[in-house]
């Protein structure tokens, strides 16, 4: 096992030291210096090949961590942060977003639920949707030819000054 230590003191079952361990599979060991080495005396683990990406709008379930179930679809690959792999950005049916690296997700044969129309004057997926339907326009008309002001027609307070520098 390969891992990193968090902690050290004194063993209470015998002499020499006691290690705290956060192992490469995300475990905590406690073990005693006599039953630890140097990561080089360790052989590199075998990394699996992660394969081709799974393609963008790939019906996909979760398998892994507090969404594992969640039926959805892939809008977004890329490499992911923690070590070789893929990451994906998965739109479930009710359009809430997950971040799942690889491992966490499969191809589903499950169907998506059925796209509904959105009512009449809306757009599907837009919430400001009246708010944007007709921007207003601009012509020239609404603007005005005055001039800009120069440096001299603006007003700035007065500053007051002190004799004495005031450090």
């Amino acid at each position: 096992m390969r891992g990193e230590v968090f902690w050290i003191g004194e063993s209470r079952y015998g002499k020499g030291a006691r290690y705290g361990v956060r192992g490469d599979d995300g475990e905590t060991y406690w073990i005693d210096e006599q039953h630890l080495g140097a990561e080089a005396a360790v052989p590199a683990p075998e990394l699996p090949d992660p394969g081709e990406p799974l393609a963008k709008g790939t019906r996909v379930q979760i398998t892994r961590g507090e969404a594992a179930g969640t039926l959805g679809e892939i809008f977004w690959v890329g490499e992911s942060r923690y070590g070789r792999g893929h990451r994906y950005g998965i739109r479930n049916d009710d359009g809430e977003t997950h971040w799942v690296d690889g491992p966490g997700c499969e191809p589903s044969d499950a169907p998506a639920p059925p796209r509904t129309a959105p009512p009449a004057g809306e757009r599907a997926g837009d919430d400001f949707a009246d708010e944007f339907a007709d921007p207003p326009s601009v012509g020239a008309a609404d603007f005005d030819d005055a001039p800009l002001p120069s440096d001299d027609d603006l007003a700035f307070p007065e500053a007051e000054h002190d004799d004495e520098p005031p450090f």
